[in-house]
């Protein structure tokens, strides 16, 4: 008998072509997918007595996850104790008995790694679950002049023609994702006897994480996963048989590399074969950190030893003269302490260059690039000062290789902060100012592909320009002139984008830096309100050209009332000698109200910045509050 006909699809979710026997749905060109997030219960106190559940997302801080873990953890652990009893092996299997963390997607990277730090804990068990989740996907309109991927190659929307005709709307589209859930659960404390004895002895052992996929017909339910979007990648797709057979002989393999390292650490063993273990766990995973500082108290034992010379000869019950073979002490210690500094600059440079890889592969990890400082540092307490400043000298070129990468990493920028600060000492004790050098190099990286956007060359441009002008001995008036320089490039660069954030803490730095941070730090009152007035009107006529841009919004509310509190400050020695004239050179189209500094209405330009609150209020909703409270500041004050 033929199987009957299904019937008509209606509005329901459709399942994209992620299995064998799924129909296709074909979206029309001017249709596109909304990734919806995921739905979870409320997270759980410490103190309730519901299933303990953390939610992991890719961006969940590392540290925050361990506390929650933790302090769940010790709840579990107090409320067992007030009922006097023992986790039994059944209820090691239940959630009831310890943490269950959970993640999707992305996440998972990040929750394998609590997992293993919890699997090191030696009062911790961890258990593991691998699965898939069914995720929805909302159909909506594509916007107005966006470009849609098709077969991998983006097309315009008139280009594409999938399907625009069929008669069924889908309003939804399902699909499968990689899930994981690691229950860690606290060890049986108490008698135990041998069976328990035993059981600590195999702490360490990679046998107690059981590795459990779970069937795809068991699918959990969406609500039960984390509240956090799902990227929508080739993941399910690529990842076949073979491939996740590949990344589980692989996590085996790293979790078996740092069971045995820890073993070692926990024995004091600082031998060239633990320092290789370090190696291979830190390939596979630099971000642990513990490794790194384990790493460098192998070093300091094994390898970045200090040169003790040898003791002297003692003198001899008798005068008489040494043997003419003899060589002499002194002879002797300058020629071994010339070979220990040899060997100890064989080792640094070999230290350096394990790391070159790595920066290379991971270019914004935290604890690489402090353990390359870490070991530059070595040198200049190891080396001769010659040879320390040939490393440090090196190494600048290295880090002008990374920005060349990437010239945004602010990594870099503040590792080449110290390292400059160290060449500039490192000359036997002299100053060698490369603030020109710096300066210069900032230029072309601002100047160069997307270097307006470069937030830590500006940042590095408002420390040097100090220090430039004070090394080369300006005047107040140079001092002025290159004032105007650096705000006529700004202007330039804003008007041109105004919704670059960078540009905007540059010229806030510009416009109110006072002291020794200003490029021109004695700059008169009455001039320094004339150019307050200056920028303030040209930020109103470029808020004509982009009525909802929130920088210069936010640029206009903080310089008028900078402006109106540098009217309020006491007039400066010999300024009212100065102080007709002063306006004459203003701009025919400046506002009315800046030709008197006197006899300004505070109350018109608080309502302009009410007006303008009230802007910021509608287009920047996640800073409503700030906006509310500051308007309603102004109008108490008026």
């Amino acid at each position: 008998m033929p199987p009957s006909p299904l019937p008509p699809p209606a509005k329901h979710p459709a399942i994209l072509a992620d299995k064998p026997g799924r129909s296709i749905v074909y979206l029309p060109s001017t249709k596109t997918l909304q990734k919806r997030p995921l739905l979870h219960p409320p997270i759980p106190r410490a103190s309730s007595t519901d299933p303990k559940v953390v939610y992991i997302s890719s961006k969940t801080p590392f540290i925050s996850a361990v506390k929650r873990v933790t302090s769940y953890l010790d709840a579990v652990e107090t409320a067992q104790k007030s009922k006097k009893q023992k986790i039994t092996s059944k209820e090691k299997q239940n959630e009831d008995a310890g943490v269950t963390l959970k993640a999707t997607g992305r996440a998972i990277d990040k929750c394998l790694q609590l997992g293993t730090f919890f699997m090191m804990e030696q009062d911790c068990e961890v258990r593991i679950k691998t699965g898939t989740v069914s995720v929805v996907d909302d159909v909506v309109d594509l916007p107005e002049g966006a470009v849609k991927k098709v077969n991998g190659k983006k097309r315009k929307k008139s280009d594409m023609e999938i399907d625009e005709n069929k008669d069924d709307e889908v309003e939804m589209v399902t699909r499968m994702t990689s899930s994981i859930e690691i229950l860690v659960f606290r060890k049986t404390r108490g008698d135990g006897g041998d069976t328990q004895a035993s059981k600590e002895k195999m702490e360490l052992s990679v046998a107690k994480v059981e590795l459990i996929h779970c069937d795809t017909s068991e699918t959990p339910s969406p609500t039960n996963m984390a509240s956090h979007g799902i990227s929508r990648t080739e993941y399910a797709q690529s990842r076949n048989a073979e491939v996740k057979e590949r990344e589980h002989k692989k996590l085996q393999q790293y979790l078996a590399l740092v069971v045995d390292t820890q073993q070692k650490r926990s024995e004091d063993d600082f031998t060239p074969t633990a320092l290789e273990l370090t190696s291979k766990v830190l390939k596979m995973n630099p971000e642990f950190y513990t490794m790194w500082n384990y790493r460098r108290q192998i070093l300091l034992r094994t390898c970045f030893i200090t040169f003790d010379p040898p003791a002297p000869p003692e003198p001899g019950a008798d005068d008489s003269a040494p043997p003419e073979d003899q060589q002499d002490p002194v002879l002797v210690t300058e020629t071994l302490r010339a070979a220990h500094e040899s060997r100890l600059a064989l080792l640094l440079k070999e230290e350096l260059e394990f790391l070159v890889p790595l920066l290379t592969a991971y270019p914004k990890c935290y604890w690489i690039w402090n353990h390359r400082l870490w070991t530059l540092q070595q040198t200049s307490s190891l080396l001769s000062p010659p040879k320390a400043a040939a490393f440090w000298t090196k190494e600048l070129a290295l880090v002008g290789m990374m920005l060349t990468k990437d010239t945004r990493n602010f990594h870099g920028w503040m590792y080449r902060r110290m390292v400059v600060a160290r060449i500039e000492n490192s000359v036997q004790g002299r100053h060698k100012s490369m603030v020109k050098d710096e300066f210069e190099y900032t230029m072309r990286m601002i100047m160069g592909v997307g270097g307006m956007k470069n937030y830590s060359a500006w940042h590095q441009r408002s420390v040097l320009i100090p220090r430039l002008l004070e090394e080369q001995g300006r005047n107040e008036q140079e001092k002025m002139d290159f004032f105007e320089d650096e705000l006529e490039l700004l202007e330039r660069a804003i008007t041109t984008d105004p919704e670059d954030q960078s540009l905007w803490f540059y010229h806030r730095w510009l416009v109110l830096a006072k002291g020794e941070t200003a490029i021109a730090p004695k700059m008169p009152r009455l001039l320094r309100i004339k150019m307050l007035r200056q920028q303030i009107n040209m930020l109103k006529k470029l808020l004509k050209g982009h009525p909802e841009c929130k920088y210069i919004l936010n640029a206009l509310v903080l310089y008028v009332q900078s402006l109106q509190g540098l009217r309020r400050e006491p007039p400066d020695e010999n300024e009212g000698e100065d102080d007709e004239g002063d306006d004459e050179d203003e701009d025919d189209e400046s506002d009315d109200d800046d030709d008197d500094d006197h006899d300004v209405d505070e109350s018109i330009e608080n309502r302009a910045i009410i007006e303008w609150l009230a802007t910021l209020e509608r287009i920047d909703p996640m800073r409503k509050g700030r906006y509310a409270d500051l308007g309603k500041a102004l109008r108490c004050a008026s």
